[in-house]
């Protein structure tokens, strides 16, 4: 053999080595499904969900978020204020109820979904049906159904990562479950 060829083969192999050493060495993090969950727990949190989606006590310092009915959406069995359609235009305000699970405003009467991974939440959800709701504004995130309506403010979530609403996904489907069928959205047209 050539002293070229042997020297030629020894470069290959050289090559090959420092290739697989840059593709083989690439460290690659696992992240859990409890990661993901805890993830998604700190979305919920800073995202602030609770707000709308959690009853609150009313306490001498405000409304305080009721931990034992933590993101079951607005009380299916709590009465709601009645109101006049002339009242939401005269003024120019939108408003909520005592513990901000109901608004109502131009768009009519909107009610804090049940999150929870109840049945009567989002326990049947798909992930594919969570991603349309959050980041196409579809109710329940069906294709023809009605938008997701004020105050959810879903535009704002249209830039999150897949990885983040997989992660806010799969800690709602880690929650409690808490049977709570919500009252269905009013039109504006159907308040007197």
């Amino acid at each position: 053999m050539s002293r070229k060829y042997v020297i030629g083969v020894i470069m290959a192999a050289m090559a090959c080595v420092t290739i697989y050493s840059f593709t083989g060495s690439v460290e690659t993090t696992v992240v859990t499904e409890s990661e993901r969950i805890e993830q998604g727990k700190y979305i919920v949190e800073t995202f602030g969900c609770a707000h709308c989606h959690t009853p609150k006590k009313m306490t001498d310092r405000g409304p305080v978020i009721d931990e034992s009915q933590w993101l079951m959406g607005h009380p299916a069995d709590s009465e709601i204020p009645t109101i006049e359609k002339s009242e939401i235009f005269s003024r120019g305000w939108t408003y909520s109820n005592m513990d901000h699970t109901a608004h109502v405003g131009p768009w009519g009467i909107s009610y804090g979904a049940n999150i929870t991974s109840d049945v009567t939440g989002i326990g049947a959800w798909s992930l594919d049906h969570f991603k349309k709701s959050l980041s196409q504004g579809k109710h329940k995130g069906m294709d023809n159904g009605r938008p997701v309506m004020p105050p959810m403010p879903w535009t704002d979530y249209v830039h999150m990562s897949d990885n983040d609403i997989e992660s806010l996904f799969l800690y709602l489907k880690s929650t409690k479950p808490i049977r709570n069928i919500v009252p269905a959205y009013t039109p504006i047209d159907q308040i007197q």
